[in-house]
């Protein structure tokens, strides 16, 4: 299993865009190294619908959740750095952070 690989989803959102369905995928964080529990953490997500191939990236931190939120922020800058018109529930409000 490579770091970028989501395998266990634990969160999906849908968003709208011109071009069709943006899907997100987000990964249950996983120690970087199994054998290494107490160690650095990596959430895994997925892009699919954004750009070809799908976006396939990780974030690491020094726990789980350190990793999660800054998994969220960078799928809210490669979001909005795509400069694609996107939507959630019909506003422009997507649900993540950006920096």
């Amino acid at each position: 299993m490579g770091i970028h690989s989501v395998t266990d989803i634990v969160a999906t959102r849908t968003l709208a865009s011109p071009d069709g369905p943006i899907r997100v995928l987000i990964g249950r964080p996983r120690p970087f190294d199994e054998t290494q529990p107490d160690g650095d953490y990596v959430c895994p997500f997925r892009i699919e619908g954004l750009e070809e191939p799908p976006v396939e990236m990780s974030a690491g931190g020094v726990d789980s959740l350190q990793a999660l939120v800054l998994a969220l922020g960078m799928i809210g800058d490669r979001l909005r750095a795509s400069g694609k018109d996107l939507s959630f529930l019909g506003g422009p409000e997507l649900g993540f952070p950006v920096s």
